[in-house]
């Protein structure tokens, strides 16, 4: 759908930084190449059109970075394949970055940086993969691997405090399991993948399901701006207090699927066809964190509230509506070394969800919110 055509605007960003880090003067300050082979079997996986329960996995991630006084390159790039299954292969890239640095006036930003980057906007965000503020990769929804947000960065930095203004007009959305359609169905070898029933009984007959995805313009779906900002005091990494706090006007990480489903009746046959329509919605979020660090112990509270916007239904149009929600996450993280790299952790954390209800709105809405599966992977957990 929309992801191959993000591709390519990302290999473009991604060349780009190549070239800074390893033809420009900057000297490579550190990089690493990682193979890894898997296989997995799901002893509860259903039959799909593929009728695979076993999965063998390559994956391949590589990190490089190079800086100079003035100028630092980075780029993190990965991608997963699976040997034994057709079409089942995707390809990421959480940062891709250029900086620019300057120390000697005092009054100008420090830092700026183009191109795709994480930021700790969120410690909830970030330790329960929610997806809500930066995108995420969901090739396995148990491992969701966090994406930096594309665009321009300025940062003022001074004594343990910091502020970050950022701005875009290219918006990627994130990255889930691959899916096929074919012949009016959707399917897919990923077990995280829920696929959509493709009969139901109407008017005491069995009904099938045709699926069709109109493909919105490339640009349609990129072209989203999104304006932020985040401030941060001390250092959640180093010893001692520290407190982050941040807005971004954005668009939602996941795009919507509003769908149309007439039905067609014939003298022998029923049939719905379901046009499915991926859009870019949007919505405010809010965070804050703080927290304390004392030597190998540290605690934190992290907050999140989240406002979306729901446009209003076309005619005959079935579609998702979200309410405002706020989250809150409190942890405490032990470490068996200072060392802030390396050594075990042990983290304990809870999340709660206040408010949040998911509703649809259209001709097929059931008052339950379940035809669009859930909104957020998890709601209240330990």
């Amino acid at each position: 759908m929309a992801s191959k055509g993000i591709s390519n605007h990302l290999g473009w960003s991604v060349l780009a930084v190549w070239l800074i880090v390893f033809i420009g003067h900057a000297s490579p300050a550190a990089q690493w190449l990682e193979f890894e082979t898997a296989y997995e079997s799901y002893f509860a996986r259903e039959e799909t059109l593929y009728g695979e329960r076993q999965y063998h996995l390559i994956h391949a991630d590589y990190h490089g970075e190079a800086e100079a006084s003035w100028i630092k390159a980075a780029i993190d790039v990965g991608g997963r394949v699976g040997t034994n299954l057709a079409k089942y292969a995707t390809g990421y890239v959480p940062e891709a970055y250029v900086q620019f640095r300057q120390n000697s006036i005092s009054i100008l930003p420090q830092e700026i940086t183009v191109g795709r980057k994480k930021e700790h906007w969120s410690r909830l965000d970030e330790d329960w993969g929610l997806g809500i503020v930066q995108p995420v990769f969901r090739w396995d929804f148990l491992q969701p691997q966090q994406q930096g947000l594309t665009g321009g960065f300025i940062t003022w930095r001074g004594s343990g405090a910091s502020f970050t203004v950022f701005g875009s007009y290219l918006f990627i959305p994130e990255q889930g399991p691959v899916f096929e359609l074919k012949n009016g169905r959707i399917s897919s070898a990923s077990p995280w993948f829920t696929e959509p029933t493709n009969s139901l009984i109407l008017f005491e007959q069995p009904t099938e399901i045709r699926y069709h995805i109109i493909d919105a313009d490339i640009s349609e779906i990129v072209s989203r701006g999104t304006v932020g900002a985040l401030f941060s005091l001390g250092h959640r990494e180093e010893g001692g207090p520290w407190s982050v706090g941040g807005y971004l006007s954005k668009p939602r990480n996941n795009l919507m699927l509003p769908f149309y489903a007439p039905l067609v009746l014939g003298p022998t046959t029923q049939v719905a066809e379901v046009s499915v329509y991926p859009r870019v919605e949007r919505h405010h979020v809010g965070v804050f964190d703080i927290g304390y660090r004392s030597g190998t112990t540290s605690g934190y509270l992290s907050v999140l509230a989240e406002f979306p916007n729901n446009p209003p239904v076309e005619v005959d149009t079935t579609r998702q509506k979200f309410d405002p929600q706020i989250l809150v996450s409190p942890g405490i993280e032990f470490r068996l070394f200072p060392h802030n790299t390396w050594g075990p952790t042990t983290q304990i954390s809870y999340l709660h969800q206040d408010g949040g209800e998911t509703s649809e709105a259209g001709p097929f809405a059931t008052g339950r919110g379940n035809i669009f599966g859930y909104r957020l992977s998890f709601t209240r957990a330990t």
